[in-house]
């Protein structure tokens, strides 16, 4: 690039812009010749340096987009939304690989290290050049120069790949985190359906039909929820009753107040504002249920709280909280099938007291509880695991990575980006 600012510094380390240790955008693709390929459009990035399988199509067929030609070490930047980092590195690029122009491609060039690049690219630093380049209102977006045009600081080669091994590293852990959480999810909702609809292995040996359930123990009773449980529906406060809440405790009267499943967390919600005259209450060990769409988000509360028109309580009378809380998410898939159908998603308080549902023995309910609860501990160890490693990534490359935009200290990125 003629004029470019690229000044060696005293350690070794040169300032440089992005374009002028890689390529933008450098091979084009045409459907003459070509019997089909296999394309990444912007839907392709399902998150920040995730890709799903690109989608196989005629090249006869192909849309007026797929113009960028693959290869592997290729890092794809979204040019639209810039600050949602839809942003990959390609791995392993078949030869009919082809890119949607709404990204721009970076090619690095044999004298960088590509890994370097790829993590640069993946800070936020990187993220506020483009946020401050972006044009547009509806669908704000930056052009391949304002990708180039991003400064860095390239130490020596050696050093370059060192940096880019160890964050590699880290990535491929988080990735192998958050598929042992992907296989252990998947082994919870089979052990939910097998539990509610064997029992505990070895406590039977003999099942029926249950109408409106599906298999089930004989020894087991049908009910419907209304029967074993107060159906508490929520009921919107009046506005000036309501308050935004940072946590603290407010003296005198009212709770903390939710509407809907929006403050809704892995189990328990966190209220964001407190209603100085709660109309409807839920209390400790409540099942909490998203009545308006979207229909069957569920949590459960930890504290007494104010609930409005978007949720309803479930308190159990003749089965432990701790079973409700399960059962219910069992009949999940029955209440999201009640409001199929409709424009407007939501179920009333008839619908919520007619849904049938299982009751073993208090000691299986006990047993059953026992072995969900184990798995879900499991799952909230593996999540938080998770959240450190992605937090000691982001330190690590904030350290590892200089900046040239002017993020500032730690605190301020984290307190602005993390």
């Amino acid at each position: 690039m003629a004029g470019v600012d690229k000044s060696k510094m005293s350690d070794g380390q040169q300032l440089v812009r992005l374009g002028d240790v890689a390529e933008i955008n450098c091979r084009h693709w045409r459907p003459e010749g070509s019997s089909s390929i296999l394309y990444l459009d912007l839907t392709s990035v399902v998150a920040p340096g995730q890709l799903s399988c690109p989608k196989e199509i005629f090249a006869e067929n192909a849309p007026s987009r797929a113009r960028r030609k693959i290869i592997s070490g290729d890092i794809l930047i979204s040019t639209v939304r810039p600050y949602l980092q839809g942003f990959a590195r390609v791995h392993n690029a078949p030869d009919n690989l082809v890119a949607s122009t709404g990204f721009t491609v970076v090619t690095p060039h044999s004298d960088v290290a590509g890994s370097y690049l790829y993590h640069h690219i993946m800070t936020l630093s990187f993220r506020r050049h483009l946020e401050v380049n972006m044009m547009g209102q509806a669908y704000p977006a930056i052009r391949p120069d304002d990708v180039a045009s991003y400064r860095l600081l390239l130490p020596t080669l050696p050093e370059q790949k060192r940096i880019g091994s160890i964050l590699d590293s880290m990535d491929e852990t988080i990735e192998r985190t958050e598929a042992v959480i992907v296989a252990t999810e998947m082994l919870r909702s089979s052990l939910l359906h097998e539990l509610f609809t064997h029992g505990i292995p070895g406590w039977h040996n003999a099942w029926r039909n249950a109408p409106g359930i599906g298999t089930i123990p004989v020894e087991w009773q049908v009910t419907n929820l209304g029967d074993i449980a107060e159906i508490i529906m929520g009921q919107s406060p009046l506005g000036e009753t309501v308050i935004d809440w940072d946590g603290e405790v407010i003296e005198g009267e009212g709770l903390p107040f939710i509407q809907g499943n929006a403050e809704f967390c892995d189990r328990y919600p966190m209220p964001a504002k407190w209603c100085i005259e709660p109309l409807r209450v839920a209390k400790p060990d409540d099942v909490l249920l998203s009545v308006r769409a979207p229909v069957g988000d569920m949590n459960m509360a930890d504290q007494f709280l104010c609930i409005g028109r978007g949720l309803v309580a479930l308190r159990f009378i003749t089965m432990t909280s701790a079973f409700g809380w399960y059962a219910t998410q069992v009949a999940r898939y029955r209440i999201e099938r009640l409001t199929q159908g409709s424009t407007f998603k939501a179920i009333g308080k008839n619908e919520i007291q007619k849904l049938p549902v299982a009751q073993p023995t208090l000691a299986e309910q006990r047993a059953i509880v026992d072995v969900l609860n184990s798995i879900d501990k499991c799952i909230l160890e593996l999540r938080h695991e998770l959240q450190s490693l992605k937090s000691l990534k982001m330190a690590t490359s904030f350290a590892m990575l200089p900046d040239c935009v002017g993020v500032g200290s730690y605190d301020e990125f984290r307190g602005i980006y993390g």
